[in-house]
This record gives structure tokens, sequence and C-alpha cells, in this order.
């Protein structure tokens, strides 16, 4: 996984993002508190390395283990300069705790 730097290629905000598949393959994680019977929604980005084989990038999105959004990504036609980042969501709802339990 390598982090990427403002002048590489367009990010999708800001101006730093990751290939997840540049020098060793990897994985962004994120962990966050929650309650109890809460929805959450967890927004990102995706696009693909224009110059990296395979032209169609596969992954998954997995809560607490298990794969929850399988996505893919087609390079076709990309630049560095127009990399075509499209924004997806995945709405969380944790378990509610019975009154009494800890």
């Amino acid at each position: 996984m390598d982090l990427i730097g403002a002048g590489f290629w367009a990010a999708a905000d800001g101006d730093q993002s990751v290939d997840l598949d540049g020098v060793v393959a990897g994985a962004v994680s994120q962990t966050f508190a929650t309650k109890p019977g809460t929805t959450y929604t967890v927004t990102y980005s995706l696009a693909g390395n224009v110059h990296a084989g395979p032209t169609t990038k596969t992954g998954e999105v997995l809560v607490n283990g298990q794969d929850v959004r399988d996505f893919s990504f087609d390079t076709t036609g990309r630049t560095y300069l127009d990399m075509g980042y499209e924004t997806d969501q995945v709405g969380l709802k944790t378990l509610a705790v019975p009154d009494g339990v800890s």
C-alpha cells in the first residue's frame, strides 16, 4: 500500500489518497466507538491506478470481518488527472443491548 501525496494523481478530496496495491497489497481500516441501536453511515470514494493492472479493480467492505459490500472499478479511459472517483456509502446499524445487560 502506498500513500499518494499531492501532485501525483488527483485525489477524490484534499491532497492525499492511497494505492491499495502499490509496492505491497494492503487495506484501509477504521475503528470507531458506537452506541447500541444506532445507525451509522460510512462514506468512501474509490478509483483505480490507471497504470497498473488489472484494468478492473475489485475489493470489499468488511464490518467486523463480514463482507457487507463488494465493489469493482474499471479504469478504462481514465487518467491521473481524471481518475473518475465513485463515492459509495454503507449503512451500519449496531445491535441493541437489552436492559440490564452490560
